[in-house]
């Protein structure tokens, strides 16, 4: 019992030559000394918060991977289905392409491109014909545009992630005039539609 109760009343002396050994220990350090405690401590967290992102990621590829095998098995032993011939194959492919009935929503798609990216679109050229050698018709619009290079590059860009059915045939630039950032801009537009079945 005495020696516990000496070593509780020891306690506070042994609490206090540790504080005075870490102080003596950071004032030997210094600033840069102290600046580098810290920035190992920051790489030791970095380290294991990478570690366990790793091991994470590790366990959701491999649940991926054991989900592939297991579709693989299934594939193997199920019977195989023929692949379809060139009739089908052109069928499916007529099939990706929206209805001649869309053409108003795709044309509202490049309109709200436009006011979305500042640019005003003047009259165009419009003209619809067959696509040779396929059940599909071509809506070729010419759209004459005024507005800066980025403005023109990002109506393009809208039009061509937001209407699917469009492609782009040619793009013409104009400077005004020498030293002006608005540019007269021709885009030639294509939209591909399936032609009505008869």
């Amino acid at each position: 019992m005495n020696g516990a109760g000496n070593a509780m009343q020891d306690w506070p002396g042994v609490m206090d030559r540790a504080a005075w050994r870490l102080r003596h220990f950071l004032a030997r350090l210094g600033w840069p000394g102290m600046a580098g405690l810290v920035l190992l401590a920051a790489a030791a967290a970095c380290c294991a918060f990478t570690m366990a992102a790793s091991l994470a990621e590790r366990d959701r590829l491999a649940e991926q991977a054991a989900q592939l095998r297991a579709r693989y098995r299934m594939a193997q032993a199920s019977p195989r289905m023929d692949k379809p011939g060139p009739e089908r194959q052109l069928q499916s492919f007529h099939e990706f392409f929206p209805a001649m009935s869309s053409l108003p929503d795709w044309l509202a798609g490049i309109a709200a491109a436009a006011r979305k990216t500042g640019l005003v679109l003047d009259l165009g050229q419009y003209r619809i014909g067959p696509e040779r050698g396929t059940r599909l018709l071509r809506y070729q619009l010419t759209l004459p545009v005024k507005g800066d290079y980025e403005q023109i590059r990002d109506f393009i860009g809208a039009v061509l992630r937001d209407v699917p059915a469009a492609g782009l045939d040619d793009v013409a630039l104009k400077r005004e005039a020498i030293g002006s950032e608005i540019l007269e801009a021709r885009i030639r537009l294509s939209l591909f539609l399936a032609a009505p079945q008869r």
